[in-house]
């Protein structure tokens, strides 16, 4: 015990400490984009569902028992709305980053993946036995040195699509040329995509074509449920339920929360006004740190970097102070010496809201 109270106190000494807290004051931290976590239209369609349904449990995998007509027609619709040829759902996002990187790594292949993936990615990778090579965040010259080197049969370049603590987009379309080039799997991660990005919000990877391509989308950020799907081919779905053991020997989601996913995409298909209020506020608040001269990072997820943990910390403290809900993050999600806060645009922010705190922002001195 000695050992995990002393890893605490040197936690606290860093300023690395985390603690659970509940969301209090002006919501600038959480992933609920459009407002979909508390929307009333969505609450209503899951009382109504709920009182129809007979159960309420999955009652096993969905290879065992937890499978049924519901999840399929949702997983049809899924694969029609996303343009893909099949879908398949997981249990959250972080279980689909595992289980299709561990199924299509394995032992003597090879993963291309950017330096600021997500952890989730960086665990697959780790669990698939792959020989790992890091490219340069978005530096596409960094990945094609690497993989034009690779003997490897198997390739795979993993990325997000929009990253999770820094806001900016990866340069997809070559991406894809790059994997098309050397015959490699590309694995997009579209988690902050999803419900606030590209054509019709439907993220950034529906446009594009390629049999090898894996686009993976969150439920439990902008959909405001829970959950994922994989957007795929049907020979790579297959391929899934044999090999992804996060979707084999785990629990399906219960027919709530796959009816949650599937009314979130009809009611984000049906009336664009969440995708708009979004979009207005993003570029008010571009306008705001252009005004102040502050780097925006152009999407609804913007990094205020102040280097050291200590002085996030005291930041997310004082703007907590004035009722701002802003989370202080810290190694490592984020590299050493470069801790922020990750502010989060809503559609459902006003634009009183989003000068204050900018007006707020703009006070503290930034390092970087």
């Amino acid at each position: 015990m000695l050992s995990i109270e002393n890893d605490l106190i040197s936690l606290r000494k860093k300023n690395l400490y985390r603690s659970l807290q509940p969301v209090e004051g002006i919501d600038f931290a959480s992933n609920d984009y459009l407002g979909f976590a508390r929307s009333p239209i969505l609450r209503q369609r899951l009382i109504s569902f709920l009182k129809e349904e007979e159960k309420i449990g999955s009652t096993g995998s969905r290879l065992i028992s937890g499978n049924d007509e519901f999840i399929e027609d949702t997983e049809r619709y899924i694969a029609d709305v996303f343009s893909s040829e099949s879908a398949l759902i997981f249990g959250s996002g972080y279980l689909a980053n595992l289980g299709i990187i561990t199924s299509l790594g394995q032992e003597g292949n090879v993963v291309f993946s950017d330096e600021r993936n997500h952890a989730s990615i960086i665990d697959g990778i780790r669990l698939s036995r792959s020989k790992l090579q890091i490219f340069n965040h978005n530096d596409l010259s960094s990945l094609y040195s690497l993989i034009n080197k690779s003997p490897s049969k198997r390739k795979i370049i993993v990325t997000e699509s929009i990253f999770s603590m820094d806001g900016d987009c990866a340069p997809l379309k070559e991406l894809v040329d790059i994997a098309k080039k050397f015959d490699a799997y590309l694995v997009v991660d579209e988690a902050h995509a999803t419900g606030t990005t590209g054509p019709s919000s439907l993220g950034l990877m529906s446009e594009f074509k390629y049999e090898k391509l894996i686009a993976i989308h969150t439920c439990g950020k902008a959909l405001g449920g829970y959950g994922a799907f994989v957007c795929c081919s049907q020979e790579l779905k297959e391929y899934f339920i044999n090999k992804a053991r996060t979707f084999m020997f785990t629990t399906a989601l219960p027919s709530v929360l796959i009816a949650h996913i599937r009314f979130a995409l009809e009611e984000l298909r049906g009336d664009p006004s969440h995708y708009l209020s979004l979009l207005r506020n993003v570029n008010s608040f571009k306008n705001q740190f252009n005004k102040y001269g502050l780097p925006f990072s152009g999407s609804h997820i913007v990094p205020f970097l102040v280097g050291e943990n200590e002085n996030a910390v005291g930041l997310a403290k004082q703007l907590e102070s004035q009722g701002y809900f802003v989370k202080a993050i810290r190694f490592p999600s984020v590299p050493n010496g470069t801790a922020r806060l990750r502010i989060t645009i809503k559609a459902t922010h006003n634009e009183e809201q989003i000068h204050a705190l900018c007006l707020a922002l703009k006070e503290f001195p930034r390092c970087m």
